[in-house]
């Protein structure tokens, strides 16, 4: 892999435990610079007798946890440490030239390859967790049952997915590269799991136009293709560390030394739509102020290209200048006066002080932005650790883009696949109870894909705007390369959640604001694992010979809080 610039191992001392406290005021130079609205007299949009500026600091519940995961383990409320040494290692393996490209230039058959590639990639997947020895051609006329491997796709880009307009299109490699009309049989069967007696209990899956999926079945006639299981793909690896370093990161005196981590993750837009006093933001960090989390992530949009009064053009102040007077000194406050918290911020493609309007996305550029050094600038999706802990970000909103574009198709589990099909019986009773929770299904489609926006062709039917995707650059979506992320950070226009998907924590912390209504962030408290429990693991396992490199798995979901807060 190649080191980043944006690499970040800063040596850190160790910390006392951090006891619950009262909130207090704020150091009254604290409260001013970062509560205060932007000097620039040319910017009247500031003025403290908006009525949005009334409305915001007039809220209700402020503060109040919205929802919590893993609600048996204690929140930390606030730090008495007072210490200018960070306790993490921050690392990020993206190299930031890859994000510098050239758009509008795709050349189809560049688009072609790369998603003929994704098809074999996915196809060498399936083959190796099912136990194929072979796939077929879905477009070739058979009287026994085959498997494939494909992209689902509409009749049109258009066209919503039903029953009738499916079509199921292979990689060259294993069909040509053509698409078949795909139909489905009434006692299709959902299958995702080696095991062939696991029931997944969903009662069927979501499929959305790009979906990679296996299928199983025959096309007798030539015209289309009938299938009879689906299979989804497998789960991705969790992230493994070395128990040495497992025990240096959680319980060495020059890091946590046995004591939680706290990580705090918000999403713009971070003013509300009838000023640009960037109150929200203010109220955010003095909050931030008194927890002293070890990390902050931002993520755009910081400068909304669809604010209001941005696009009537009722500023006279450059996106820039914006960004300098109304939000800089707020962060260089902040960072000043906790000096152990580090900040990341991720862009957005509706930024307008970011030079790329495509997705992937390059990180902001520090010129011009007058930033604290301390704040860290990554690309849009990102994937760093935080000591051993991997996160995976995205200001993409791809989980509205799936609930927008999925067709839910009712299918039994394997478990319950001799029961009746009898279309009058109850949905108990032949096992097609529809998987209610719509937001984990959402989650488990970007996990399973193992890409950060698997959508194709990416949507632009309201209410989402156009979305720009940069398809030749999708190996810069995939988060595969061996394993996937333990906390993934997805802030959607959907309601604010926080799950426990394939072992993954997925955080949905919404936005910072809807139009003129406060919103909510996300506070996540991160403990560390018995130390006894990380050393007899250790002692236990077996390990080859030629390696003594006694990995174990993070297993964060057990031992992170994360509660969803109201600004």
């Amino acid at each position: 892999m190649r080191p980043s610039s944006l690499s970040y191992n800063t040596p850190s001392g160790s910390h006392s435990t951090p006891q619950p406290q009262a909130k207090t005021a704020l150091p009254s130079h604290l409260s001013r610079s970062v509560g205060a609205a932007p000097s620039s007299p040319s910017t009247p949009l500031d003025s403290p007798s908006s009525s949005s500026a009334v409305r915001f600091e007039d809220r209700q519940n402020a503060l109040e946890v919205a929802e919590t995961l893993n609600g048996h383990l204690p929140s930390i409320v606030g730090s008495a440490t007072e210490s200018s040494l960070s306790r993490i290692a921050l690392v990020s393996n993206a190299n930031p030239k890859d994000y510098v490209y050239r758009y509008m230039f795709e050349k189809v058959t560049e688009r072609a390859a790369v998603l003929d590639n994704a098809i074999n990639e996915a196809a060498d997947l399936v083959m190796q967790y099912y136990g194929l020895e072979d796939l077929g051609n879905p477009e070739h006329p058979s009287q026994d049952d085959i498997y494939c491997v494909g992209r689902i796709c509409p009749e049109g880009d258009t066209v919503r997915l039903t029953d009738t307009s499916l079509q199921f299109e292979s990689s060259r490699r294993y069909g040509g590269g053509m698409r078949v009309p795909l139909r489905f049989d009434p006692d299709v069967i959902v299958r995702a799991s080696d095991d062939p007696n696991d029931s997944s209990g969903e009662g069927g899956t979501g499929l959305f136009p790009g979906i990679i999926i296996g299928i199983k079945g025959r096309n007798p006639g030539g015209g289309f293709f009938t299938a009879s299981e689906i299979l989804l793909l497998p789960p991705v690896d969790q992230p493994q560390t070395p128990a040495a370093e497992l025990i240096e990161y959680q319980h060495g005196s020059a890091k946590l030394d046995g004591e939680p981590m706290s990580v705090v993750t918000a999403a713009g837009p971070f003013t509300v739509d009838d000023n640009l006093s960037y109150a929200p933001l203010a109220a955010l960090l003095d909050e931030m102020a008194n927890l002293r989390p070890d990390l902050l992530i931002l993520l755009g949009p910081f400068v909304d290209a669809s604010h209001p009064l941005l696009k009537a053009g009722d500023v006279d102040e450059t996106p820039q200048q914006i960004f300098q007077n109304a939000i800089s000194p707020k962060l260089a406050s902040f960072l000043d006066y906790s000096l152990n918290t580090s900040i990341i911020l991720v862009p957005s493609v509706r930024d307008l002080i970011s030079h790329n309007v495509v997705y992937p996305q390059a990180p902001l550029e520090r010129e011009g932005l007058n930033l604290h050094k301390r704040a860290k600038l990554l690309p849009n999706p990102a994937i760093f650790s935080v000591n051993e802990i991997v996160f995976a970000v995205t200001s993409a909103d791809t989980l509205f883009s799936l609930k927008q574009n999925e067709y839910f198709k009712k299918a039994r589990d394997p478990a319950s696949s001799d029961l009746s099909s009898d279309p009058r019986a109850s949905s108990s009773s032949i096992g097609l109870n529809t998987n209610k929770d719509a937001m984990a299904r959402m989650c488990r489609h970007v996990l399973r894909q193992r890409s950060f926006y698997p959508l194709f062709p990416s949507p632009a039917a309201p209410p989402l705007e156009p979305f720009n995707l940069d398809v030749t650059h999708s190996d810069l979506l995939r988060f595969d390369q061996g394993t996937g992320a333990d906390i993934f950070i997805m802030p959607s226009m959907l309601k604010h959640f926080a799950k426990i998907v394939d072992s993954a924590v997925m955080v949905n912390p919404a936005t910072m604001t809807r139009r003129n209504q406060p919103g909510t962030f996300a506070k996540m408290t991160i403990y560390p694992t018995p130390r006894r429990d990380l050393e007899e693991a250790a002692n236990n396992m077996e390990v080859d010979d030629d390696d003594d490199d006694k990995s174990l798995d993070h297993r964060v979901y057990e031992r992170v809080r994360v509660d969803i807060v109201r600004i």
